[in-house]
């Protein structure tokens, strides 16, 4: 055997068999990489979706709101009496009764408004106004006969997002298309004043 030969058998030696395969080390490294992209890509898709959910939300609110501002204006104008109530089970109760004998009906339990009209004994109309995860409270002045109702809901529910609160207010002045309109005290007065013809 040559001089040249034996370098070449040494060196071939000294370097090892050829490489067909990877090493432990490169698989789990590769086996990482994979692993941290689809987690980035689901939690991308994640907050995706949140987005989506609150902006079709948002868009079904935008669309709701100026319909139960009109019906709420429509129905206190008309209305000659106004009642406000909040029972135990947080469920807020606002009762208009207008010239035409009907009697209108919202009742708002956070998630919702539903306006009931009867006339009578019969019921006319049935509505849902689908508000979401909101607060509703009505309010009424009786000096000034303003009513407003109150809806407050919670944004940035989205994950990461700063939390803040949104206030929408509806305000109609009650019984402005009726001279008719009374109130609590007109009627102790009224009620008054019959005991003393009495």
């Amino acid at each position: 055997m040559d001089k040249t030969t034996m370098r070449y058998c040494t060196q071939r030696q000294q370097s090892g068999p050829a490489r067909n395969a990877f090493t432990l080390i490169e698989i789990i490294l590769a086996a990482t990489i994979v692993s941290v992209v689809l987690s980035s890509v689901a939690v991308a898709l994640h907050v995706m979706f949140q987005v989506d959910g609150q902006l079709r939300e948002d868009l079904a609110y935008s669309v709701l709101l100026p319909r139960l501002s009109i019906q709420v204006r429509q129905d206190a104008h008309e209305a000659y009496s106004v009642e406000t109530t909040r029972s135990e089970d947080e469920l807020s109760v606002l009762t208009l009764k207008l010239t035409d004998r009907r009697v209108v009906r919202y009742e708002a339990n956070g998630s919702r408004i539903v306006r009931i009209v009867h006339r009578d004994e019969e019921k006319l109309r049935h509505e849902v106004y689908a508000l979401g995860a909101a607060v509703v409270r009505w309010e009424f002045d009786e000096e000034t006969r303003l009513l407003q109702l109150r809806i407050e809901h919670n944004v940035g529910e989205i994950e990461g997002a700063q939390d803040s609160l949104r206030v929408d207010l509806v305000e109609a002045v009650a019984g402005l298309n009726t001279s008719a309109f009374e109130t609590d005290t007109d009627a102790a007065d009224a009620g008054s004043e019959e005991m003393v013809r009495d």
